[in-house]
């Protein structure tokens, strides 16, 4: 695989799917709401990855009260935990880092630089739960789908995630592993290099990510003393 060199003021992370592997319980769980609001679920999750669970409760089943809205939310959050949580107990999975995730985490948390950021379609409720039980400490900075308007696709979230550490939103690499996060990450103007974690290759390059590689165990970064970030990617040829 041929070598790049990227550098960066700031590294942005997607969660879910991209640091942190929540497809199988995340699906169990959306596999009730289907049988209770009787909406398709394989069609519903092909182009889900990304968007905003309180978007899917309202496309998919159809609920336009935003009391009901937000019960319904915290109900599918709380069985996702459930789901995760029975799931590692038996040695099946739950909440669990990407491969190579925790070792990149562990350098930029070492480096002593506020110059990271994790921003996600998730709620901050249900944020709070995974990240301890995939062992990762709260980051500098987090951005959650309760502090922004609009969500992935639109650049909001990423635009946020700049702003919030300070750093001009051209200087940040986007780390993502859906279409809809990717697309977000390209019209916010970062530099976006997609993971190949939960998505067909095909599929992540129809969403146009500047980079690609297969997970982050073929990525490496070394923090310079001004904070500034290089990072050497192996990159998936076409």
């Amino acid at each position: 695989m041929p070598s790049d060199i990227l550098k960066a003021d700031a590294i942005l992370f997607d969660l879910d799917g991209t640091l942190i592997e929540t497809t199988s319980a995340g699906e169990i769980a959306w596999a009730q709401f289907a049988s209770e609001y009787n909406f398709d679920l394989q069609e519903s999750l092909k182009n889900s990855h990304g968007v905003r669970y309180i978007e899917r409760l309202r496309v998919w089943c159809g609920i336009t009260d935003p009391d009901i809205l937000q019960a319904e939310l915290r109900r599918y959050e709380d069985l996702e935990v459930k789901i995760a949580k029975e799931q590692k107990e038996r040695g099946e999975g739950g909440f669990v880092l990407t491969p190579g995730a925790q070792r990149i985490l562990s350098k930029l948390q070492s480096s002593g630089h506020a110059n990271w950021a994790i921003v996600t379609s998730c709620t901050r409720y249900l944020v709070e739960q995974a990240l301890p039980a995939a062992g990762i400490s709260p980051p500098p900075k987090l951005i959650t789908a309760d502090d922004v308007v609009n969500g992935k696709p639109d650049p909001e979230p990423y635009l946020t995630g700049a702003a919030s550490l300070g750093v001009d939103i051209k200087r940040c690499v986007i780390f993502e592993d859906a279409p809809a996060g990717i697309k977000s990450g390209l019209s916010s103007s970062a530099t976006v290099l997609a993971v190949c974690t939960s998505h067909a290759l095909k599929d992540i390059r129809q969403a146009g990510p500047d980079h690609v590689v297969k997970s982050f165990e073929h990525v490496d970064v070394t923090v310079l003393e001004d904070g500034e970030i290089e990072l050497s990617i192996d990159v998936v040829e076409d």
